[in-house]
């Protein structure tokens, strides 16, 4: 439950525009801020789409669906960032 709640906080803070201006001279520390970026972001996407389709509480699911958003709104996020460099 935890991978889920802070997946999308953890991965929105890697895809901010200071993370990513930090990085943006730096070609090692671009790669692994994307990288885990990617990753957690893609654990937490799938472990919020198994609570969704689970049998579990109202109050679960909400928390799966802020948490798939959150780290569908990050992705989205660094693309725009990838498209401008």
């Amino acid at each position: 439950m935890s991978v889920l709640l802070l997946s999308g906080p953890i991965t929105i803070g890697l895809t901010s525009e200071r993370a990513q201006l930090f990085t943006a001279d730096r070609l090692v520390l671009k790669i692994l801020r994307r990288v885990t970026a990617l990753t957690i972001g893609i654990i937490g996407i799938f472990i919020a789409i198994q609570f969704l389709f689970e049998g579990l509480p109202a109050l679960t699911k909400f928390f799966a669906v802020i948490a798939l958003l959150g780290n569908i709104y990050a992705f989205r996020r660094e693309m725009k960032f990838v498209k401008l460099d």
